[in-house]
């Protein structure tokens, strides 16, 4: 499918739809509706307020004066339901008569969104979930405590359109989006870059969830506002801050493969000052003690201080380490320290300010013998200005950041030492609203030191139709640098092979188109369905030199290297249905149909299912304080490796890939409050104990049992 062919589809099924939907009648039928929308507590106009007519394509949003009108509605009885984020929504039943001018003021009174609800990664401000005009997700806390989630990863893997499997060593959980490998998925914690090895994949099971408070995922290119690595999306982890109220909490689990997990967390709110802290650790001896044995601790707190209602400050620094008997890297820890700051200048304008620095180190094995450190630092700094200029909502900003590596060298004839380098972004984002239409454009220039000058345009456009049915569509171009393990790491033996780096590769560059749809029944009933297509090109390879030196046991061994050498392309049909059927029972289905495919071999792209499909059934017994977590997963036939179990898969050599076969999962989770302030919970992973291979290149473990008990203090 060409990049043309997929714009002039979108095109015309959008315009076409457009056309089909009902149009308002002009006639002398008609009357008016306006007035004003206001703060209930302070009196000020509340711009940017959407005042709708449910179930009909009617509405505006309010000026800078918080005032609004809606023209030539056709005669009768109205619901109008009036919302803004941060405000609880007002609905007002209306009579409209013709020829006339209906005066309705609105006080909304502020109040706490729950987040599910509300995203901010997908166009840096804030807005209810519905309201984007891009593909996204919220996993919020409540539902990975439901569920007996351990980590981010497992918090996502469930969402159509993402596959997130276990593995083994540097990264022991990670998360591809629309068939794009980890690395082309640009991974934020509260904003902040994070970094990772040996693709800058960053492990998210060192992200545990009780120190989370969302995840949010926004999937297709976002370099427009992010830059580089957002080629398939963005997963941003949200940490939690200072509760209202004193809280705290104390966990501790057992489970199979000698598994040991222990949480501690505490937080309050003292006058203007909070706090929250947290404390994990996590030890198992994983399916193979010899390579996959390790122990977690992480470290993350969050103290904020008001210093008026319009302007508050938040620092949240982290540590996570891990000790482990991968023989590559026996050893890992992640520091990093993100203060966060805003000011609410006034009704219409807003500043949002963010500094941080990141610290990943990791002792290597050179040449699989002699133990060396690597570290990898990025230092950024970010400025978000909103206005209201009439009917736009304007977002310009700033972005720096400065990054260095330390490498080791292959041979005398090359440097080592420490790498650095400099990016400088500008960008621009504009959201109008013209309702039942909301359009968002945005620019990013990127200028780095090495490669010049990069500029990622994006488009969106969100349609909302009668009957709570809404379109969305965009497209955006986005990129990726070069790993600088790949640009000057040159020591490394893996596979049988050794890998020298190459400091002249190019960035990867995308084209991704998204469209889709979403249809709402009242609050029980929501279903999604969308396509996307993204073109990669100058995809970073590796090659055989032709060249080979000798291996740790003196034996000539070839030497790879790095290449801009491969098209790829990666398409599909993501469908998501969530029902809540009765008070004690809700479920949710998501489906995915995948096709990726390398253009110039036209071969699959590894580790992609065809078909993807997750159910899952929530159970609440009132009666008993129970809750039960139901899930089942089919994952289709892929393209891959099948290695011996125990061996490790770095060593294996180079087996020609073959098909895999496709495999079903089944697993429970229960959840039941025997106080008010205990909980036991019981997870059997893998029931029926499927046997199957997965990227990790190695058979998956069987049938897994944990359990343990949460106290609330």
């Amino acid at each position: 499918m060409s990049k043309r062919w997929t714009i002039m589809v979108s095109v015309i099924l959008i315009g076409t739809l457009m056309v089909l939907s009902p149009a308002v009648a002009v006639t002398s039928g008609t009357g008016s509706i306006e007035g004003k929308v206001m703060n209930r507590q302070t009196g000020k106009p509340l711009p940017l307020a959407n005042v709708i007519l449910k179930g009909n394509t009617l509405g505006t949003a309010a000026d800078e004066d918080g005032y609004y009108i809606i023209p030539e509605v056709p005669v009768g009885r109205y619901r109008v339901i009036v919302s803004m984020i941060g405000y609880k929504a007002v609905i007002k039943t209306i009579e409209v008569a013709g020829d006339e001018v209906s005066v309705f003021d609105f006080e909304l009174y502020p109040t706490v969104i729950p987040m599910g609800e509300i995203i901010i990664t997908a166009t840096k401000t804030e807005h209810f979930l519905g309201d984007i005009p891009v593909s996204a997700n919220v996993i919020t806390r409540e539902e990975m405590e439901l569920a007996n989630i351990e980590t981010a990863s497992q918090a996502v893997k469930y969402l159509p359109g993402v596959y997130a499997q276990g593995g083994f060593g540097w990264v022991k959980e990670a998360a591809k989006l629309q068939g794009l490998d980890p690395q082309y998925t640009l991974l934020l914690l509260d904003g902040q870059k994070l970094r990772g090895a040996p693709k800058y994949s960053a492990d998210l099971s060192q992200y545990p969830a009780e120190m989370i408070e969302r995840v949010e995922v926004v999937k297709g290119p976002a370099s427009s506002l992010y830059g580089s690595d957002a080629i398939s999306g963005v997963i941003n982890i949200v940490t939690r801050t200072a509760p209202e109220k004193p809280t705290g909490s104390a966990s501790a689990s057992l489970g199979t493969f000698n598994t040991k997990i222990y949480k501690l967390s505490q937080g309050a709110t003292l006058a203007k000052f909070g706090y929250f802290l947290s404390y994990t650790h996590r030890e198992s001896d994983g399916l193979v003690e010899s390579l996959d044995k390790f122990n977690d601790d992480s470290y993350q707190a969050s103290v904020g201080y008001e210093f008026s209602p319009d302007l508050k400050l938040v620092l949240k620094p982290s540590y996570l380490e891990r000790e482990q008997t991968d023989p590559m890297v026996p050893e890992q820890q992640r520091y990093s320290l993100n203060g966060l700051g805003e000011w609410q200048i006034n009704e219409i304008s807003k500043l949002k300010m963010r500094a941080s620095w990141f610290k990943h180190h990791r002792i290597m094995l050179r040449g699989g013998v002699e133990e060396k450190d690597i570290d990898h630092k990025l230092y950024e700094a970010e400025l978000n200005y909103n206005i209201l200029v009439r009917k736009n909502f304007l977002t310009l900003g700033y972005y720096y950041c400065k990054e260095y590596h330390t490498h080791f060298k292959f041979d005398p004839d090359q440097e080592s030492g420490t790498k650095s380098q400099l990016t400088n972004s500008f960008f621009i984002q504009d959201e109008i609203e013209f309702l039942p239409f909301s359009l968002v454009m945005g620019t990013r220039i990127d200028h780095h030191d090495k490669w010049g000058t990069i500029v990622n345009p994006s488009a969106g456009l969100l349609y909302r139709l009668p009957k709570n049915l809404r379109l969305r569509g965009s497209v955006g171009r986005a990129f990726k640098e070069p790993p600088m393990c790949h640009l000057y790491t040159v020591d490394l033996f893996q596979a049988n092979r050794w890998i020298r780096a190459n400091p002249d590769l190019e960035p990867e560059k995308s084209w991704g188109y998204q469209i889709g749809a979403e249809y709402e029944m009242g609050k029980d009933f929501n279903t999604k369905v969308s396509g996307f297509r993204n073109d990669i090109r100058d995809m970073i390879e590796q090659y055989d030199t032709g060249k080979d030196s000798l291996g740790p046991d003196f034996t000539p061994y070839p030497i790879y290297s790095y290449k801009n050498i491969t098209e790829v392309y990666t398409q599909g049909i993501e469908f998501m249905l969530q029902r809540q059927f009765s008070d004690w029972l809700s479920g949710r289905l998501g489906y995915t149909w995948l096709e990726s495919k390398d253009k110039e071999t036209d071969e699959e792209l590894l580790y992609n299912p065809e078909h993807k499909l997750n159910l899952e059934f929530v159970i609440k017994i009132d009666r008993y304080n129970l809750r039960i977590n139901l899930r089942g997963e089919y994952i289709g036939k892929r393209w891959g490796y099948y290695i011996e179990p125990g061996l490790c898969p770095a060593m294996a050599g180079e087996p020609e890939p073959e098909e895999l076969e496709s495999y079903s999962l089944v697993h429970i989770k229960v959840n039941k409050n025997i106080t008010p302030y205990a909980q036991v919970f019981l997870s059997v992973n893998n029931i029926f104990d499927e046997k199957y291979y997965e990227w990790a290149l190695r058979e998956m473990p069987g049938r897994e049992f944990s359990g343990g008990v949460r106290l609330r203090l």
